[in-house]
């Protein structure tokens, strides 16, 4: 009868293969599987490709103490008004953002800096016009106000990621 159970001299075997195989060491991911195909909407980088963006949390600080600030302005023109704290969420959110883009961000390529600060300065003055125009024009509904300003700050978003992956 034969038993499933190693004896000692194949145990001795079994713990010393272990061992060689835990200190052997390891092959790289190419030879252990088969590389995958790059996907074609992502493409690879290797080290030193794309583009680093840096934030300077000084200047952070200041884009958001600006924002804090323009942003209670609106709120004290437009108390009166239908929703005044949704316009000073809405102006702080607006303004810090592309306060960080004009003052804070900066990245390894001067012109691609340039493009996201000039693109900062342009959506800012947008954010200012728009509050500016809500808060003086006093609608019933803050839906048009959050409409308009999320489909500004999408835009912003979607022509900053546009600048940062054409700079690659």
């Amino acid at each position: 009868m034969s038993d499933a159970t190693p004896s000692g001299s194949d145990k001795k075997a079994l713990d010393s293969a272990a061992m060689r195989e835990a200190a052997a060491p390891l092959k790289p991911a190419a030879q252990t599987r088969r590389s995958a195909q790059p996907d074609e909407d992502f493409p690879a980088q290797e080290a030193g490709d794309g583009v680093r963006m840096k934030l300077n949390p000084a200047f952070v600080t200041i884009a958001f103490a600006a924002a804090a600030l323009l942003g209670y302005g609106f709120f004290m023109w437009n108390k009166s008004g239908s929703f005044p704290e949704i316009i000073e969420l809405g102006a702080l959110l607006m303004i810090f953002i592309t306060l960080i883009g004009l003052l804070a961000v900066s990245t390894d390529k001067r012109g691609t800096t340039v493009s996201i600060r000039i693109l900062s300065f342009i959506f800012l003055l947008l954010a200012l016009a728009s509050n500016l125009v809500f808060t003086f024009v006093h609608p019933e509904e803050p839906s048009g106000y959050i409409v308009i300003n999320g489909i500004l700050l999408l835009a912003y978003f979607s022509i900053a990621y546009a600048i940062r992956r054409a700079a690659r």
